[in-house]
């Protein structure tokens, strides 16, 4: 009994670490920002988004070494690092320490929130 536990253990513990790698090769890519929207409280209990403008140059490039590479809506480049838990990416760069939670994640689009904003990738 105590050796199919073990094996039941090891298995999942496999599984579990071959999806948690198959999602940072999906995460690992250079990724175009498309939308941003700022989350807005109307009503007590209410919520709309509001369109935030933004470039074609614009993007989030996640580096397998979890080194990241963002250009910002000026042209102006900013490099610091990432990490993953579960579905919440940190990143810092410089200073600075900004949470972001993975909402939509495929081969081809990425969509995350942080605080009060929604950030629409494709992929480059």
């Amino acid at each position: 009994m105590k050796k199919a536990i073990l094996n039941l253990i090891v298995a999942l513990s496999l599984v579990l670490f071959s999806c948690n790698d198959n999602y940072n090769i999906q995460l690992t890519k250079n990724w175009k920002v498309i939308k941003v929207e700022k989350i807005v409280k109307v009503m007590p209990n209410s919520y709309t988004y509001v369109d935030i403008g933004v470039t074609p140059i614009m993007s989030y490039y996640f580096i397998p070494n979890n080194k990241i590479e963002i250009t910002t809506k000026y042209g102006g480049n900013l490099t610091g690092n990432w990490y993953r838990t579960d579905s919440l990416i940190t990143i810092n760069i410089k200073e600075e320490t900004k949470k972001f939670k993975i909402i939509t994640l495929t081969d081809k689009i990425l969509v995350m929130t942080s605080d009060k904003y929604k950030f629409h990738f494709e992929k480059k």
